[in-house]
């Protein structure tokens, strides 16, 4: 694959890239840490931390769509997100734009905000601010703690 297709998958909520033939031991492990309800939106403009937070996720099971700026927060028409991790200054808009825009579309997302500046950070139920730099296991532990908490779907 080429790699700008790589990093549109990505984004997209990619999991893995397996070597064919695929290690079934691999697949395997991948398939009994995957979380099929476990999607999480990073919103982040400094790709570096996008893609550690991506890669972490990815680790732990879950998988992710990445928006790098306030107006991307609106592409995620057909995404259902169970959290959403969020940097409180993104190109695209005032200070929490990007956050403004998930909560209303999703409006009981649990959200992590990721920002240098917690003073300005919205509080609200569903709300937990990260002050950067931040313990990302902590905020990994909180994401785990969220997702075990969420109302399982009616059969």
């Amino acid at each position: 694959p080429r790699e700008d297709d790589l990093e549109t998958a990505r984004r997209e909520g990619l999991l893995a890239v397996l070597p064919k033939p695929v290690p079934i031991s691999t697949l395997m492990e991948l398939l009994a840490n995957a979380r099929r309800d476990g999607l999480v939106v990073v919103a982040e403009d400094d790709p570096a931390l996008s893609d550690n937070l991506s890669e972490l996720l990815r680790a732990r099971g879950f998988s992710c769509v990445t928006v790098s700026s306030a107006l991307d927060a609106d592409r995620l028409s057909c995404a259902s997100p169970f959290a959403a991790l969020v940097d409180l200054r993104m190109p695209g808009g005032p200070d929490g734009e990007a956050l403004r825009r998930l909560r209303a579309r999703f409006p009981s997302l649990p959200t992590f905000v990721m920002t240098a500046w917690p003073d300005l950070a919205p509080l609200g139920e569903g709300v937990d601010v990260y002050s950067k730099p931040f313990d990302t296991g902590a905020l990994m532990g909180a994401l785990e703690t969220a997702h075990a908490a969420r109302p399982m779907p009616s059969p």
